[in-house]
C-alpha cells in the first residue's frame, strides 16, 4: 500500500507586507471584495475606503471560537460540543497619529469636521456608534500579482486611542477591530472572510 502525501510548500506560508484598509465595501452572499489589479480595493466599487498607512509591525488577524463541551457523570470525556461563539479581530499599531481621518475611526465616539485652517475630532457624549469594514490585502507568496484578503465586514476599534510624543521614537497608537455579526447574511458568512486569488 502507498505511503501518505507530504505536504511541505514554502508558497503557502504568509508573508507581509498586508495594507489594512478602512471603510470597504462589504460584498454580497457569494461574492468578494473587488479589487483593482495592482491589490487595491477598486475606487469605483469602494468609494469611500480609507487606507490605514504606515503600521509599527503590520497586522494581525485572529479568528476564534468559544466551544461549549456537554459531559455526564458517566462518562469520562465529554460527549458532545457545539460551537457557542465566534471571535475576529485585526490588531496592530498604527502610525500616521496626525491623520484626522484614521482617528476618526479609531476612536468610535469621534466626529471629525474640517473649516479653513484646522481639522478637528471632538468626542465624548455619543451613545451610537457607527461600524465599518476592515480588509487586510497582502500579494500572495507565489504569485505577487495575485493577493490574498481577510475582510471583517463589520467592526469597531476596540483599541481605542493611545500614543506617546516623544522626540526618541514616532508615535503610535494600537488599533484592535473586533468584528460583530451582520445579522442579515447567511449563517457561515456572518463576520468575515478570507479568500485569495489563483
Amino acid at each position: 500500500m502507498p505511503g501518505s502525501t507530504i505536504s511541505f510548500n514554502a508558497n503557502q506560508i504568509a508573508i507581509g507586507p498586508g495594507k489594512a484598509w478602512l471603510n470597504v465595501a462589504v460584498p454580497g452572499t457569494g461574492a468578494r471584495l473587488t479589487l483593482h489589479t495592482d491589490g487595491t480595493p477598486e475606487s469605483v466599487a469602494n468609494p469611500n475606503t480609507k487606507h490605514l498607512g504606515l503600521t509599527e509591525a503590520g497586522s494581525t488577524m485572529k479568528v476564534g471560537n468559544s466551544i461549549e463541551k456537554f459531559e455526564a457523570d458517566e462518562l469520562t470525556a465529554p460527549f458532545k460540543q457545539q460551537l457557542v461563539g465566534d471571535e475576529a479581530s485585526i490588531k496592530g499599531n498604527m502610525l500616521q497619529t496626525e491623520n484626522t481621518e484614521l482617528l476618526e475611526k479609531m476612536m468610535p465616539g469621534g466626529t471629525r469636521t474640517t473649516a479653513a485652517g484646522y481639522e478637528q475630532v471632538t468626542f465624548g457624549g455619543k451613545v451610537t456608534i457607527t461600524a465599518f469594514s476592515v480588509a487586510v490585502i497582502a500579494p500572495t507568496t507565489n504569485a505577487p500579482t495575485k493577493y490574498a484578503v481577510f475582510q471583517l465586514y463589520s467592526v469597531v476599534n476596540f483599541g481605542g486611542l493611545e500614543y506617546q510624543l516623544t522626540r526618541k521614537k514616532p508615535s503610535s497608537s494600537p488599533f484592535e477591530f473586533q468584528g460583530l455579526s451582520v445579522t442579515t447574511r447567511v449563517e457561515g458568512d456572518q463576520v468575515g472572510t478570507y479568500w485569495k486569488q489563483v
